[in-house]
């Protein structure tokens, strides 16, 4: 800006080149801004070059782009500072208004959903081993074991009948390992006929195993499917009572173990020959280990379609709704961005609970450390498209 000197005097007429008629006499002379102000109002390059070419906007000192536009004083043009003093924004890469920082976007991190582990505890007693059920059931699992969709899940399997004592069960008869390559053991560990159905001993050493599996692989959660045409026991004792109670025993332990039961009814078998035998018991357990009702198969001689299908039914059941939170990301923070296999993008947000879920889909701390749990309506959509991608969303810290 071109410098005046502020000196009072009298009688004298002062006149600016380029600025028209603007004139100032008998009197001190104005300040710089009223100067510059009227200047600035004789729109033209060469009444411009007179005062300066500077925005009267503009602080004392300050410079603007040309022709910067209305709004106040707007920055320097590409530069990323902030307006000038009356209100104008940065034009390309500035900061926000004065004193806000700029929006933080959240961390992302691809996540996995939680393992599975299941210990089938299969009825090797006589109303099942001696019967067409048997072939039926042994290539059922055959089948399930050499799916390639059950790749990955760990499984084994423990056959009772030989025992009262719970320790025999505690042991299984092959150890909970990864499918496919457990497929081998299983397929040759059917067993030929043997008496009794202690139900409430194999319960409880079958837990008592899967138990020491979740604790040594916490990634997993880990459950045991009851194969079983019933409960009746003269050998050992057990009862449709005592056998939920024990279900509910080790529903209740740390950590807790789920029972799913799937039921083989009606069928060629000498104990039911035409469906005598009442199956509600079985649901009792299933209702009592946590898992609702039991998986109702009617046997089928000539396939194995309703007992596979009972098997992978429970396994859809029994995976859980739940993934780990990344490494270094706040669980408190993290919500999950989920995208079905049609490649809809839904966000699933953080809520305080599983009590603060309501209808909505969210997501919330698992009382597994390390790992979010799904509301029940996520829960619903990550079953209903088991194939989709699940992204974690770990929001700004807040300051």
């Amino acid at each position: 800006m071109r410098r005046v000197r502020r000196a009072a005097i009298t009688g004298a007429v002062l006149s600016f080149a380029g600025c028209g008629e603007t004139v100032h006499s008998l009197g001190t002379l104005p300040d710089e801004g009223t100067l510059a102000a009227s200047c600035f109002q004789h729109n033209t390059e060469e009444s411009r070059a007179g005062c300066g070419g500077t925005d009267p906007g503009a602080p004392d000192g300050g410079s603007s782009a040309s022709q910067s536009g209305s709004g106040g004083g707007a920055g320097a043009a590409n530069g990323g500072e902030a307006g000038a003093a009356n209100g104008g924004g940065a034009s390309t890469g500035g900061a926000t208004d004065a004193g806000e920082e700029p929006p933080c976007p959240p961390r992302r991190s691809a996540i996995d959903r939680r393992g599975l582990n299941l210990l089938l505890l299969v009825d090797a007693s006589p109303s099942v081993v001696l019967q067409p059920v048997w072939t039926s059931l042994t290539a059922a699992i055959s089948r399930y074991v050499s799916d390639a969709a059950n790749a990955g899940i760990g499984l084994g399997v423990t056959y009772y009948g030989t025992s009262c004592s719970a320790n025999e069960y505690a042991t299984p008869t092959v150890p909970i390992a990864d499918l496919p390559g457990n497929a081998a053991a299983i397929n040759q560990s059917y067993p030929l006929p043997i008496g009794g159905k202690p139900v409430v001993a194999a319960i409880q050493g079958a837990s008592t195993y899967v138990q020491a599996i979740e604790k040594a692989h916490p990634e997993r959660t880990a459950s045991v499917v009851l194969v079983t045409d019933g409960v009746l026991d003269p050998v050992c004792g057990s009862t449709p009572k005592t056998a939920a109670a024990e279900a509910a025993r080790a529903l209740a332990a740390s950590p807790s173990v789920a029972t799913y039961v799937v039921a083989l009814g009606a069928g060629p078998t000498l104990v039911d020959p035409v469906d005598i035998v009442d199956l509600a018991p079985l649901d009792d357990i299933a209702k009592a280990g946590g898992t609702g009702t039991a998986e109702r198969v009617e046997v089928n001689l000539s396939t194995n379609d309703e007992l596979t299908g009972a098997l992978e039914s429970v396994t859809a059941r029994a995976r859980p709704c739940s993934f780990r939170v990344p490494p270094a990301f706040e669980e408190a923070r993290v919500s999950i961005e989920w995208r079905d296999p049609l490649g809809n993008v839904s966000e699933w947000p953080h809520v305080a609970s599983a009590a603060a879920c309501g209808t909505a889909a969210g997501v919330y701390g698992s009382q597994s450390t390390g790992f979010l749990d799904l509301c029940p309506t996520s829960c619903s959509l990550l079953r209903t498209s088991p194939n989709g991608t699940a992204t974690a969303l770990e929001a700004c810290a807040p300051r």
